[in-house]
């Protein structure tokens, strides 16, 4: 457990105003001392401890960090425990020690960071429409306390849940507000350090930024598709089809990782369009796809891109964490048993695929 004196001394004797030599001169030592203390070259006689806790008005552990250090050790095993849950898609239960942790120490910002993102999973997924009203001023009130971070990851995530929270519950005007707020920190951010690191870690930032937009820039094609009412099946497929062609041209060696779980989404999402068309084999063509993306996200191991483009970046299962207590394989069976597939569902290929999909489908609780 680390001893942060040197931090915490000169905090208080600035926020209260004072000088190095003005608390020397009330301990009776030099200010050479107390300059040493603050540069962590050396640390007070045991005996003066209690004198300048009592002169801060706080305690000997918080002088000395040893509270705050504790603290810490209590939200990393809550953060180690609410991961294991999470791996095995206990989502439940991981929100549950995030609303424990938040009901401990209210005022750490990794516990509010976490817990406003459990809140959200659960605000959206799993919460009745009454638990949704309880919830919701605790959600906002938790986001809005991070606007003032001065962490740029936690306040661009707190910007996020406020905006996409309110644009859930239809309020466009305040969903937008929220928007306007992020402005361009997070992309100038990251384009900056794609600029001005060197070697290997500018390389790894670059490719970082290559996936972070190619995911974006997949996520704003496929909102496109679906949430303008006047955009025709053949539009949507077309749509659909150039996202898995830009992200086959980025994953060209068919290192998808995460990207796995796009594939097979666009693919089930033209398979429904084909559908509408009654085309059969398109329909067929395009589950089987879906299928095969699936199963391969399920058996993903922990390796590294081999694609030059992310060739730095790697994929590992413990960064997997979802509401969906289902895996892929078991989402995808879900999927064609839908209505639409009907018309298909008793042909040969049809049983086929959901054949495949049973030997790979679970829930992740039985992992």
């Amino acid at each position: 457990m680390e001893i942060t004196l040197k931090d915490t001394l000169k905090k208080l004797r600035i926020e209260k105003g004072i000088t190095q030599e003005a608390l020397a001169k009330h301990l009776y030592i030099s200010a050479q001392s107390v300059g040493k203390w603050e540069r962590g070259e050396g640390y007070p006689d045991i005996t003066l401890l209690p004198k300048i806790a009592l002169f801060f008005d706080t305690t000997v552990d918080n002088l000395l960090g040893l509270q705050e250090a504790r603290i810490q050790e209590k939200v990393e095993k809550y953060q180690k425990e609410s991961s294991e849950f999470l791996m095995v898609g206990k989502c439940q239960e991981a929100y549950e020690i995030w609303e424990k942790a938040y009901s401990e120490f209210p005022n750490n910002e990794t516990v509010k960071v976490q817990y406003m993102y459990m809140l959200e999973e659960r605000y959206f997924a799993a919460f009745d429409e009454t638990q949704k009203q309880e919830k919701f001023p605790l959600l906002i009130s938790i986001a809005e306390s991070l606007l003032s971070s001065t962490d740029i990851n936690s306040r661009t995530s707190a910007i996020q849940t406020l905006c996409y929270t309110y644009f859930r519950k239809k309020d466009i005007e305040k969903a937008k507000e929220y928007a306007n707020m992020s402005g361009t920190m997070v992309a100038n951010r990251e384009q900056l350090l794609g600029i001005i690191l060197k070697g290997e870690e500018g390389e790894k930032q670059r490719q970082q930024n290559t996936f972070a937009y190619l995911d974006l820039f997949i996520e704003s094609l496929m909102n496109r598709a679906t949430r303008q009412t006047n955009t025709s099946i053949e539009e949507k497929i077309k749509i659909f089809e150039d996202c898995i062609e830009i992200i086959k041209k980025i994953f060209y060696k068919g290192d998808y990782g995460f990207f796995c779980v796009k594939m097979s989404l666009l693919h089930s999402w033209i398979a429904k369009e084909y559908a509408k068309l009654e085309n059969k084999d398109k329909t067929l063509e395009n589950l089987e796809k879906m299928a095969e993306y699936s199963i391969m996200f399920d058996t993903l191991q922990d390796s590294l891109h081999t694609s030059i483009f992310v060739d730095k970046l790697d994929f590992k299962r413990e960064y997997v964490s979802t509401s969906n207590p289902r895996n892929n394989s078991l989402t995808a069976m879900d999927a064609i048993n839908q209505e639409c597939f009907n018309f298909i569902k008793k042909t040969p290929q049809c049983q086929e695929i959901l054949q495949k999909l049973e030997k790979y489908a679970k829930y992740k609780s039985n992992d």
